[in-house]
């Protein structure tokens, strides 16, 4: 049955190990490709198989990756990499991509990818979301602020400025390659949900998580009928066909939206655990199976170690 073989891309990120444990939980028949581009090591232990690709920025990467596409026999490519899935998206908005993926329309992952066009979608779809501009616009009497990459990097870059030499600072070794987004007090009010949808099937879970040096070490769902609403208003400005990764704060003015991942996340393992199972739905989705039904109540906590590994 369709598909029997799955690449999933960055094998050695904790992405690409929380798809792969997904996968080799929902589908145990299916032969699980992990593609790297640095060393193939841990990947090993977690893929059936990993293949040496070139890095996802790399002019040659589609290439490889055609050719990895007809020399496996891959059915199926779920990419786990912010850089990697934007140069799918690019390929396949250009018509020079035949394979399959597991990702949103194109126009959502160039709109998301970048944190600066994201919240300018978000503006222009009456969203609710933190004031976001380019770091060479941010001003000083904003302070304090966010500042991150436009692009990636997931928790890497990230910093919390409060002091106008640092913002300078910032803005004199980025330029316009960050952002600069209003500070939303609330730290222990973050949550990170789920959405996906498929025709008139739509589903959503909210998770009140925890963050240790900006990764998700646990997270306890939540019933918020204010993060609902805007989380069916995101459904229905996107038209979305599959699934996306929300990132707010509840303040005091209701929920911020403050990023969107176009692709799976990391909590992807963490949801399917608990029961909300979008990763293995969008694959059931594209076999065209009619999808279980979802249980009535999901709750409970979730928690995430780290492990290590010794190769000899």
């Amino acid at each position: 049955m369709w598909p029997k073989k799955i690449l999933v891309t960055a094998a050695n990120g904790d992405l690409a190990e929380g798809v792969a444990g997904v996968l080799a939980d929902a589908f145990p028949d299916i032969h699980i490709y992990g593609s790297e581009s640095g060393e193939i090591w841990p990947a090993k232990l977690t893929f059936n198989d990993v293949i040496k690709v070139p890095r996802g920025d790399s002019a040659n990467y589609i290439d490889e990756i055609k050719k990895v596409v007809g020399f496996y026999g891959i059915d199926l490519i779920i990419p786990c990499s912010d850089v990697e899935l934007m140069k799918f998206a690019t390929t396949k908005r250009e018509g020079e991509c035949d394979f399959t993926l597991l990702m949103p329309a194109h126009d959502l992952i160039h709109a998301f990818s970048d944190k600066y066009l994201g919240a300018q979608w978000l503006e222009r779809h009456n969203i609710l979301s933190p004031k976001t501009v380019l770091l060479t616009e941010a001003l000083q009497e904003d302070l304090p602020l966010i500042v991150k990459p436009r692009i990636g990097s997931g928790s890497v870059g990230i910093y919390k400025v409060t002091s106008p030499g640092l913002l300078e600072g910032l803005k004199s070794e980025f330029g316009n390659s960050y952002v600069a987004q209003e500070y939303l007090v609330g730290s222990d009010k973050e949550y990170t949900c789920a959405i996906f949808q498929n025709g008139d099937v739509i589903r959503t879970l909210i998770l009140h998580r925890r963050l240790d040096a900006g990764r998700t070490v646990s997270a306890t769902v939540s019933t918020e009928p204010v993060i609902e609403k805007i989380l069916f208003d995101l459904i229905k400005a996107t038209k979305l066909d599959g699934l996306l990764n929300v990132q707010l704060r509840l303040t005091e003015n209701g929920p911020m939206i403050f990023e969107i991942n176009p692709r799976v996340s990391s909590t992807v393992k963490m949801r399917h655990m608990l029961g909300f199972k979008d990763l293995e739905w969008a694959i059931r989705s594209l076999r065209k199976e009619k999808l279980p039904e979802l249980p009535k109540k999901i709750e409970g906590s979730v928690y995430r170690l780290s492990r290590e590994i010794i190769k000899t």
